[in-house]
């Protein structure tokens, strides 16, 4: 029976499917699924080897809201999804969510499985923020399950009515689906960092924060850049490290009225951020909204503690006082506060570190949430062709 299980995994862009699921394929397969990845492509979708393992298939999406691409994007993933034919479809992201909820509860698919990393309108305001809660709900209610990757957006949801009256499960501790602790690791070999950067961070002492993700306006970017303008009037040696490309966030603009005191150095896209987590002093993430942020769980893995803000998923991801500090969003003077007690006291950076890295061997090995995961959609999957597996819902680290 473990033969016929077919499994399609649909996502928006290659560049999501490639970070979010290496590896993720084989183990699906050595559990017996037959596994199809489905995403938009510019090339490297179909070549990637962290997706060993899955059948490949292009389908063109867009992020943005496109009605007339959108539609035609639909038509071709109902003729791919009727090919296939899968058991359970496991869509994320939005727009691949909403057009893989349609698609799914047209064909029939038995288990159509949303898996909500975020809510975009948490940053939208008026007849947009409407749009995109109708959007949600849709979503959901073509679902046949919704699971959050937090907590805290599964709270956020149901009270914003986002999951159309569907209960909202969160596997284990919650992220997408956990991370690589021997990869991320401060004993792993790394490769260098660029050259511009190893110029920046040198020889000589000083303090580095750094920030990891898309640079738009949604991260807070603009809170960071003025904390640690601040800091660095009141402290030598700071530096500020921004890796990830620009998406919006007028980033020139907001380095305009950065100080000569603070030293500044972007990075851009790199294909192996952990060089760059390991040169530094604390990893910020100034976030305003988040499904569940993987980021901190690397920078954690690396044995970095990280300052978040309380918005939703991100005060998820750190323990507060403990592996890092949890401030309210767009503060940037509670910001400052935090970073400067951590420059004050590398004592205290070591000991956040070393917690970081034990929360996350803890409750978001990948390994863990990889077998969560599968025996979540194999007993959904066994219990519908009359299989059964035997164990309770509530072993499978579920919750609520």
């Amino acid at each position: 029976m473990n033969e016929q299980r077919k499994i399609t995994l649909l996502v928006t862009s290659e560049s999501t499917a490639i970070s979010f699921y290496p590896g993720y394929a084989e183990f699906l397969r050595s559990k017996g699924w037959n596994v199809t990845i489905i995403a938009s492509s510019q090339g490297e979708l179909e070549s990637s080897e962290a997706l060993a393992g899955a059948s490949i298939h292009a389908v063109p999406m867009k992020r943005n809201p496109s009605p007339a691409h959108d539609l035609r994007s639909l038509y071709k993933l109902l003729r791919k999804l009727g090919e296939i034919s899968p058991d359970v479809l496991v869509f994320a992201t939005p727009k691949a969510s909403l057009l893989g909820s349609i698609a799914g509860f047209l064909l029939k698919v038995p288990i159509r499985s949303y898996h909500l990393w975020g809510l975009r309108l948490e940053t939208e305001h008026g007849l947009r923020r409407r749009i995109f809660l109708g959007l949600e709900r849709l979503t959901s209610l073509l679902a046949t399950e919704v699971v959050a990757n937090s907590p805290s957006l599964a709270a956020q949801a149901l009270k914003i009515g986002a999951s159309a009256g569907r209960p909202i499960s969160v596997i284990g501790a919650g992220s997408g689906l956990g991370v690589d602790l021997e990869h991320y690791s401060p004993d792993a070999q790394l490769p260098p960092t660029d050259p511009a950067t190893r110029r920046f961070i040198g020889d000589a002492g000083g303090f580095t924060i750094g920030f990891v993700g898309r640079i738009h306006p949604d991260k807070g970017i603009d809170t960071l850049i003025s904390a640690a303008s601040a800091l660095s009037q009141e402290r030598s040696g700071v530096r500020l490290m921004l890796i990830g490309a620009e998406d919006g966030a007028a980033l020139e603009k907001l380095l305009c009225g950065v100080p000569d005191s603070l030293n500044v150095h972007v990075a851009g896209s790199v294909s192996d951020v952990r060089p760059y987590y390991s040169v530094m002093d604390i990893h910020c993430l100034p976030t305003l909204r988040e499904g569940f942020p993987n980021v901190v769980l690397e920078a954690s893995a690396m044995g970095i503690p990280t300052i978040t803000t309380d918005a939703t998923g991100a005060i998820d991801s750190v323990l507060n006082e403990k592996t890092g500090y949890i401030f309210p969003k767009g503060d940037s003077e509670t910001l400052c506060d935090r970073l400067r007690r951590l420059y004050d006291q590398p004592e205290l950076r070591h000991e956040f570190g070393q917690a970081a890295r034990a929360y996350v061997e803890s409750s978001f090995s990948r390994s863990v949430l990889w077998n969560l995961h599968e025996r979540h959609l194999r007993k959904q999957h066994d219990e519908i062709h009359g299989t059964g597996t035997g164990s309770a819902y509530e072993a499978n680290g579920c919750w609520p």
